[in-house]
């Protein structure tokens, strides 16, 4: 009899619409066997699936960097030799690791242990120059008017509410020292469009990566046009019947949007960008690079 009701009890969950922004915080990337496979593919150079291949970490740094070093006014002590960044969702630190050779002293956040112990193993250049941290950057409390850089690298301000998001770039803002900088990148329309599901499923014999165990796996997309979102939904379901589905969220956005808010909070100079190399702005582009300051 359990064998069944967990059976119908999956069906409903694959048949029930989730509410907009449904398990943001389940923290599910926090899971130790899901974060190691999320940590295979930031460290995969052959694909962009997690991260963003190595040649193109490497470019962005660098105009990173110089996007900082012609906009920031930052006051510091003369005993202050480096920069501190604050880097939201920073994986296994490869973009940390490139920062460090450019001068930063980089704090790093990330929800997942497997990447934060790597970061910590093989990220830090030197015992001065880098800090990891394993929080969820959206809700951890951020030390006031210390950091001259804060960066949130490759979508992860489209995974999260329109709510979350204002609350976390006020947050930011607060961290930030006056003349501090914000750079992060967002989703477009155009992005969203070649990330959705088609409705398919799939036997995994085992060491899949949702779940160890033998499993069916279903997955589709929920589109939300009013909140300019999309849900993609990896449903797994056990040879016992037991189910769980997992809601990977996409916000997508147009750069007038992320002024206003950006605006709203107390940013100045807000410049959008059609990547983080700094490419001028173009209709289709997938990605909207934002750098904004805080007032000095």
């Amino acid at each position: 009899m359990k064998p069944l009701l967990r059976r119908l009890s999956a069906f409903r969950e694959i048949s029930r619409t989730p509410a907009p922004f449904e398990q943001e915080q389940t923290l599910f990337w926090a899971n130790r066997y899901v974060s190691r496979h999320v940590l295979h593919a930031h460290l995969d150079d052959e694909t962009d699936a997690a991260s963003r291949k190595p040649s193109e970490i490497h470019k962005q740094c660098q105009w990173i960097a110089q996007a900082f070093r012609q906009r920031q006014r930052v006051r510091e002590s003369p005993d202050r030799d480096r920069h501190r960044v604050l880097d939201l969702g920073c994986g296994p630190g490869l973009y940390a690791q490139e920062l460090q050779t450019e001068g930063f002293h980089v704090t790093g956040l990330d929800v997942s242990p497997a990447s934060i112990r790597y970061a910590r193993r093989h990220s830090v250049r030197s015992p001065d120059t880098a800090t990891y941290r394993c929080v969820d950057y959206t809700t951890v409390n951020l030390p006031e008017k210390t950091y001259s850089l804060a960066l949130c690298i490759y979508g992860g301000m489209g995974t999260i509410s329109d709510k979350t998001q204002e609350d976390l770039m006020t947050r930011i803002y607060r961290s930030l020292l006056p003349g501090g900088i914000l750079i992060f990148d967002a989703f477009t329309e155009d992005y969203a469009e070649d990330e959705k599901l088609a409705p398919d499923w799939h036997y995994i014999p085992g060491n899949g990566f949702w779940m160890r165990s033998p499993h069916m796996l279903l997955e589709r997309s929920y589109v939300f046009e009013t909140h300019k979102a999309f849900a993609n939904a990896y449903t797994t379901i056990s040879l016992s019947g037991k189910s769980r589905r997992y809601l990977v969220w996409h916000r997508y956005y147009d750069p007038a949007e992320l002024h206003d808010r950006l605006t709203n909070i107390g940013y100045t100079d807000i410049l959008h960008h059609a990547d983080l190399n700094g490419t001028p702005w173009y209709s289709g582009s997938k990605w909207i690079g934002m750098v904004a300051k805080k007032p000095e």
